[in-house]
């Protein structure tokens, strides 16, 4: 979409630094009604497009474009104020961080900036950031902010892991883009390459505690679209853990490293869209920022997205089945990078494994408290293995790996009217029903990975199936 904000503020010749006429806080009233106007109109535009069924990432990308334009204004207007009042020229450069720094906003988003500069002149820096800030606050508008320069970056990131997360997206808005440039270039050589193991690992415990905050299921009731099990920040996360480890700033870049195919990326954009539309329409019915997909909102949605009653079915428990599919598929797209992530240490852990590993039976073993498997194709070679790594699991009392889990969701297929009739398969699966410990979580964890429906296929009716009422 094309956006056209010179309309909205009233003088042509802003950007010539005005000519004395006025200063920009003698202007301010009236740029800050046209800022007004101009997103009124165009947010608008966007919400209409929502309605008529635009995708959700056209939707967010939309309204970030939509803020920068507003932002390379008002930094112009200031900017030429400044200079023609006190001369100079400052090496500082808008930059977008966060959500905003991926060019991802939804209708009532919060919106992340970071002011750069080469650490001269501060107060100059000082003054216009107040100036652009206090103008986005006056408007109503979420923001948060920072001001540093390319060392503070270095040095915080080193002992804030939050602050290396955020440097990860951030994304040129105006200014200097010498000064991004280098920033970027820090980035990729001084910041994504220290301490890369410990920022996956801190990741992946960032991810349990969100867990045991919003709940370690995709099946709640009422789930948190962003922050809950197979909600948006898993799918942030994957990206965030993939850039540090393979040094990269953008999604295309994993599939020509081989880390991702074209069809795993457009998993990752329909995962991703659909969220986003669902996030959408959540802010825009409550006027506000919501996450949370609570019980009264459900029909609305999925009124919204074109469910519809069918006899005693429901429309919204079609909608909610649908949801925890796509959180199901996120899961599994998170748990998939995760396991190409760490499979680096592979070759190191194979070393040190000969000595610490300990063997359990048909090739499989257990390495720090994880049942761990012999090879890629062990499952191709013999399906009836499937099964047992499942009662391997049982009886030992141990996890599976997350590689494991990976390759059986990739060998479902082997699971057909053949493997369900092999005498070892089903002597397996008796084997754990029958034992005296961990039934109830083995089961769990066979439905977890999309096994239970494939062995047993009458369960498929029910899986992901959700009664609309609050004692379910």
């Amino acid at each position: 979409m094309d956006f056209e904000i010179d309309r909205y503020f009233p003088d042509e010749n802003q950007g010539y630094g005005d000519s004395g006429r006025a200063s920009f806080e003698e202007k301010r009233p009236l740029y800050l009604s046209g800022a007004r106007h101009f997103l009124k109109h165009y947010g608008e535009i966007i919400h209409s497009r929502h309605a008529e069924g635009a995708d959700g990432i056209w939707v967010v990308h939309t309204i970030a474009g939509m803020v920068d334009i507003l932002m390379k204004k008002l930094f112009q207007c200031i900017i030429s104020d400044v200079r023609y009042q006190s001369g100079g020229r400052e090496q500082m450069t808008l930059v977008a961080s966060g959500g905003y720094g991926r060019g991802e906003l939804n209708p009532y988003s919060d919106i992340d900036i970071m002011f750069l500069y080469n650490g001269k002149d501060g107060r100059r820096i000082e003054d216009i950031a107040q100036k652009i800030l206090y103008f986005l606050w006056d408007m109503r508008l979420d923001v948060g902010y920072s001001v540093r320069t390319i060392q503070d970056c270095i040095e915080m990131s080193n002992t804030d892991m939050t602050v290396k997360t955020a440097l990860l997206d951030t994304r040129y808005i105006c200014g200097s883009r010498a000064l991004f440039k280098e920033l970027h270039k820090t980035v990729l050589t001084q910041i994504m390459t220290k301490g890369s193991d410990a920022f996956i690992r801190q990741k992946v415990s960032e991810l349990e505690v969100r867990r045991e905050k919003y709940g370690s299921s995709v099946y709640l009731l009422e789930p948190n679209i962003k922050e809950g099990d197979g909600g948006l920040r898993d799918l942030q996360t994957a990206l965030w853990i993939a850039n540090v480890r393979f040094k990269v700033k953008e999604q295309r870049e994993l599939v020509m490293k081989g880390v991702l195919t074209e069809q795993d990326l457009e998993t990752y954009d329909g995962l991703l869209s659909y969220l986003w539309r669902i996030r959408n329409e959540l802010h825009y019915l409550a006027g506000r920022r919501n996450d949370q997909l609570t019980f009264s909102d459900q029909s609305k949605v999925a009124s919204f997205l074109g469910y519809k009653d069918h006899g005693d079915q429901l429309g919204v428990e079609d909608f909610l089945h649908d949801y925890y599919l796509h959180a199901t598929r996120v899961e599994q797209f998170w748990s998939l990078m995760v396991s190409k992530c760490l499979s680096r240490d592979d070759a190191s852990r194979k070393i040190i494994g000969y000595l610490v590993r300990r063997p359990i039976g048909d090739g499989f073993y257990v390495i720090k408290g994880e049942l761990t498997i012999p090879g890629e194709n062990i499952f191709t070679e013999n399906p009836a293995l499937l099964m047992k790594l499942f009662e391997y699991a049982q009886k030992h009392d141990v996890e599976i790996s997350m590689h494991a889990q990976n390759l059986v969701r990739k060998n479902l297929h082997l699971v057909n009217d053949k493997f369900r009739r092999n005498r070892e398969v089903n002597q397996s699966f008796f084997a754990i029903l029958r034992s005296h410990k961990k039934v109830g979580s083995t089961l769990k964890k066979m439905h977890y990975l999309g096994f239970l429906i494939r062995f047993i296929p009458e369960f498929e009716r029910i899986y992901c199936k959700a009664q609309h009422d609050l004692y379910h």
